[in-house]
C-alpha cells in the first residue's frame, strides 16, 4: 500500500515538499500559514521529516491557547520552531546537537543572521530565547508507542469489555468489532504511529461508497478495493444511521489510541460532519396512521383468529397499548405479569432478571399497567393458562434476542404489498412505530413528559429507583393515563383469539 500524504504536506512548483499549517488568529503575525521547506522530493522522507515539525507545532498551540496575555510568547515560540526546523531535519536532532552549536559561536551567529525576526539581538540572548521557546515546545514531547491496528483493536475491546455486563458482552462485541476491522480493511493493518489524517480521510470516503450488504450477494467474494471500484447505487449504500454508528465507533477508538500514546491526537477531525444531520426525533420513525391501524388489526389473521403462534397475536396488541420495545415484549416471562400489591392493578414488569433477558439501558426497567382493553380481550386469561415459564415460548432465542424471528414475521405479514400493504406507502412504519404511535397519542392527550418517560422507559428526570421501584400511587396514576388511550378507529370486537 502506498503512502498517504498528510494534509499538512504540500509541494511547490518544483516538486519539493513543504510543511504547511494554518496559524491561529490569536497568535499575532502578518502571516496566515506557517510554512517550511522539507528540502526533498521523496514522499516517504517528507512524511518522516514533517512529523517532528507537526508535533512541535501542535505542542506550541497546546501551550499557547487563546489567551491575549500570551500572544507575544506564542509568536516567539513560532519563530523558534521555524529556526529549529530550518537547518535540521527534526526537532529531536536539533536538541541533541544544541550543545555543539553553543560551542560554535561564530557558526551559530552566521545561521542566526539569516533569521531577520531575531537577528537584531546579541547571539547569547538569541540562544537563550531560542532555548526557552524550544523547551516549551518539546518539554512534553514523547515517543509514541507503536503496534499494528489489528492488535490494538483487540486490546481496546478487552478494555471495553470490563465495563459491559456479562449478558451483553457478546452482543456488544458483534456490534463493535466489525466496524473497527472495517477500518483496517480499508487502510490496511498499519502501525498506530504511522496513522495519519489522510488515512482517516480515505476511510471516510470509502465508508460513503460501500454497500450496506457488502458481505452478501454479489459483493460476498470481493475485497474492499474491488468494491470501491464499482459504482454502487446510492440507495444500496449505508444508511445515515449506520454511517453514524460506524463513525461513532471509529471516533471512540481513535480517541483511545491518542489517550494511550499509540497515535497522534485529533485523528478523528476528518470524521466531523461526515454524516448528514439527524432528523428530529419525532421524524426518525413513522407512526401508524388510523387507517394503517385499521388495516392491520382488521386483517384476516386477527378477524378470523388464524394466527399460528401466540406471539403473532399478542405482541402487536401489547405494543399498541404499552409502547414497549419489541425485544422487551418478546422476552417476557409469565412471572412478569402480575397484580400490583394492594391496588389489584395488573402490570407488566419489564426487567432483565433472567440470563436471556436484556435491556438497552438499565433505566429502561419499569412497570407498565395493562390497559383494560387487553384484559377484556383475554390477555390475563392467556397468561393464567400458560404451562411454561416464558410468555411466548414459540419464540426462540437468536443472536439479536427473542425478537429477531418475530420481527421478520411481522414485516413479512403486515408491512408488505401482498398483505396489509403498509410499507409500500410514502410513510413506511415498522414495528417500532407502535412505540412512536403510543407516545404521540399520550402527548396529544397533554400528558406531562415525565409521566410519559416513566411509562415508556425513556431517560427519567428523577433517579432510576423512582422509575423502577414505583409506589402504588405511581402505578395508579400510570394506570389512569394508559386507560385514557382510545383507539376508537379499531373495532376490537372483530378481533378473535
Amino acid at each position: 500500500m502506498g503512502f498517504f500524504l498528510p494534509s499538512y504536506i504540500t509541494t511547490n512548483r518544483l516538486g519539493i515538499y513543504l510543511f504547511q499549517a494554518r496559524i491561529p488568529k490569536h497568535i499575532h503575525t502578518h502571516k496566515t500559514f506557517f510554512r517550511k521547506s522539507l528540502r526533498t522530493r521523496n514522499q516517504e522522507e517528507a512524511i518522516r521529516l514533517s512529523r517532528s515539525i507537526k508535533w512541535g507545532f501542535d505542542e506550541l498551540l497546546h501551550r499557547y491557547p487563546n489567551d491575549p496575555e500570551r500572544f507575544a510568547g506564542g509568536l516567539d515560540a513560532l519563530r523558534a520552531l521555524k529556526f529549529a526546523s530550518s537547518s535540521l531535519p527534526s526537532i529531536q536532532q536539533y536538541l541533541e546537537e544544541l550543545k555543539d552549536l553553543k560551542k560554535q559561536g561564530s557558526s551559530l551567529a552566521q545561521q542566526i543572521t539569516h533569521q531577520p525576526s531575531i537577528s537584531s539581538q546579541p547571539v547569547n540572548t538569541q540562544m537563550q530565547l531560542m532555548n526557552d521557546n524550544i523547551s516549551l515546545i518539546t518539554k512534553n514531547l514523547k515517543h509514541l508507542d507503536s503496534a499494528p491496528l489489528s492488535q490494538l483493536i483487540e486490546t481496546y475491546l478487552e478494555e471495553r469489555q470490563t465495563k459491559w455486563s456479562i449478558k451483553n458482552r457478546d452482543k456488544n462485541l458483534r456490534d463493535i468489532k466489525p466496524k473497527l476491522t472495517l477500518l483496517t480493511d480499508i487502510i490496511g493493518d498499519i502501525k498506530s504511529d504511522d496513522l495519519q489524517h489522510a488515512h482517516i480521510v480515505s476511510y471516510k470516503k470509502a465508508l460513503l461508497r460501500i454497500p450496506s450488504n457488502r458481505k452478501k450477494g454479489i459483493y460476498k467474494s470481493l475485497t474492499i478495493d474491488q468494491i470501491l471500484q464499482m459504482d454502487i447505487p446510492e440507495q444500496k449504500r449505508l444508511s445515515t444511521e449506520t454511517l453514524k454508528n460506524n463513525v461513532g465507533k471509529i471516533s471512540s477508538f481513535l480517541q483511545w489510541l491518542a489517550a494511550n500514546n499509540y497515535s497522534q491526537s485529533s485523528l478523528g477531525d476528518p470524521l466531523q460532519g461526515a454524516t448528514p444531520p439527524s432528523k428530529p426525533a419525532n421524524e426518525q420513525r413513522s407512526i401508524f396512521t388510523s387507517e394503517q391501524l385499521v388495516r392491520l388489526f382488521h386483517f384476516e389473521q386477527y378477524t378470523q383468529g388464524s394466527h399460528k403462534q401466540p406471539s403473532h397475536h399478542w405482541v402487536p396488541l401489547l405494543a399498541l397499548f404499552t409502547g414497549a420495545r419489541q425485544t422487551e415484549l418478546c422476552q417476557l416471562y409469565k412471572e412478569d405479569i402480575y397484580q400490583f400489591e394492594d391496588s389489584g392493578i395488573w402490570v407488566i414488569d419489564i426487567n432483565e432478571k433472567h440470563d436471556d433477558q436484556s435491556l438497552k439501558r438499565s433505566h429502561h426497567a419499569r412497570i407498565v399497567p395493562i390497559h383494560q382493553q387487553l384484559i377484556a380481550m383475554g390477555f390475563i386469561d392467556y397468561v393464567n393458562g400458560l404451562q411454561h415459564q416464558r410468555l411466548f415460548s414459540d419464540l426462540k432465542l437468536k443472536r439479536e434476542g427473542y425478537g429477531q424471528s418475530f420481527s421478520r414475521w411481522f414485516c413479512r405479514t403486515y408491512l408488505n404489498r401482498k398483505n396489509c400493504n403498509i410499507k409500500s406507502e410514502s410513510e413506511s412504519p415498522v414495528f417500532h412505530s407502535f412505540r412512536h404511535t403510543f407516545i404521540t397519542r399520550l402527548d396529544h392527550m397533554d400528558i406531562q413528559p415525565h409521566h410519559i418517560s416513566h411509562i415508556v422507559g425513556h431517560t427519567p428526570s428523577g433517579s432510576e429507583t423512582v422509575n423502577r421501584y414505583a409506589k402504588p400511587k405511581d402505578i395508579a396514576m400510570r394506570s389512569q393515563i394508559i386507560n385514557r388511550l382510545d383507539f376508537s378507529e379499531i373495532d376490537f370486537d372483530k378481533v378473535r383469539k
